[in-house]
């Protein structure tokens, strides 16, 4: 209900668009006596909200460096006046404050972002090296809490055949909506081998760079072929490799978030985060693919075992047969000849 309500009343405005955005680009307080009269002033956001604005002092909110983090106005001055040099002072001395305020609560509000960072990545941690047991289970681990920090509507892991560099062996898909859903305890994986070579996945794959686009259509390297059939639609996509390890530059998987909520765009902050998400994906990815490779090599060996068990074992006829023959001399072999002559030997 909040969710919807903040959305019908948010207005976005581009920047350098309209009073706010000219202040918020040039960094200079406005005082407007009549807003109709000044050509900057956007009229359709009174046609939006219903409110008719006639005087407005608009200013910025600086940080300690003088950074403009911020834009507050006043509209419509009591008494059908205009705001005065006075109040363009007042109002200023005020936002210093506010300035001040807005810096804390940001620092709080990144502080608080790191500490739910670090828990996710500890506890990401604990479950790659308690979930080893197959794939699906460490893939559909690392998705939800992939979705649970950065929100968007869906996240994918692609990884890259070990015989067969040129394509994606498995492909992982999780959507916002089923990890609500706790019957669902895997996600689904598309089997089947997917070119490389074609949209965003296959360019990450192949050159290992980190792609981060606002807008997948107008991107070159998106293959709109993916939403045909679908009422999907791609609109921000962020793409990352996710290395073997550190040490080498070989491409095991990709990662792939799309369309942050709320239409906005992935931050830098979502990339360094996705960077160090993919560290453990890799690292757990390896533990899996090793234990599989340690329970296939077990069961070789198992079996080669079985094999010499029955090959090194005499039957119970052969051994009370043996049991029963003479034990000749060594006089009667020959034995201490230096001659040899096994045509006189017997098959058995």
């Amino acid at each position: 209900m909040e969710d919807s309500q903040k959305k019908k009343t948010e207005i976005r405005i581009p920047w350098g668009s309209g009073i706010v955005g000219h202040v918020a680009k040039s960094g200079v307080a406005v005082n407007i006596p009549d807003c109709y009269m000044d050509e900057r002033f956007n009229q359709e956001v009174d046609n939006m909200t219903g409110y008719h604005t006639k005087s407005m002092l608009c200013t910025p909110i600086r940080d300690l460096d003088g950074a403009v983090i911020g834009i507050a106005q006043v509209i419509n001055k009591a008494g059908d006046g205009h705001f005065t040099k006075n109040d363009e002072i007042l109002f200023g001395k005020y936002l210093q404050f506010c300035g001040i305020g807005l810096c804390n609560a940001q620092l709080y509000e990144r502080s608080q972002l790191e500490v739910k960072r670090n828990q996710v990545l500890l506890d990401l941690a604990r479950v790659i090296f308690q979930e080893q047991s197959t794939i699906d289970n460490v893939v559909h681990r690392i998705l939800t809490h992939m979705l649970s920090l950065i929100r968007c509507e869906r996240a994918m892991l692609l990884l890259v055949h070990d015989r067969s560099p040129g394509t994606f062996s498995r492909v992982f898909d999780l959507e916002a909506s089923e990890v609500q859903d706790e019957e669902k305890r895997v996600c689904p994986s598309f089997e089947g081998r997917f070119p490389i070579n074609t949209g965003i996945t296959g360019y990450v794959a192949s050159t290992a760079e980190t792609v981060n686009t606002s807008d997948a259509y107008s991107d070159p390297r998106f293959d709109k072929k993916v939403d045909h059939g679908t009422d999907f639609k791609h609109r921000t996509i962020l793409s990352m490799p996710i290395f073997y390890n550190q040490t080498t530059n070989k491409v095991i998987g990709v990662f792939q978030l799309v369309n942050k909520f709320d239409n906005l765009p992935f931050t830098t902050n979502d990339e360094n985060f996705v960077e160090a998400f993919a560290i453990f994906c890799g690292m757990g990815i390896h533990n899996v693919h090793m234990y599989e490779k340690t329970v296939v090599a077990m069961a070789k060996q198992q079996v080669t075992l079985e094999v010499l068990s029955y090959h090194a074992t005499a039957p119970v006829e052969e051994a009370i047969k043996l049991s029963r023959q003479k034990v000749p001399s060594a006089a009667a072999l020959s034995l201490h000849s230096f001659s040899f002559n096994y045509f006189g030997l017997e098959n058995d």
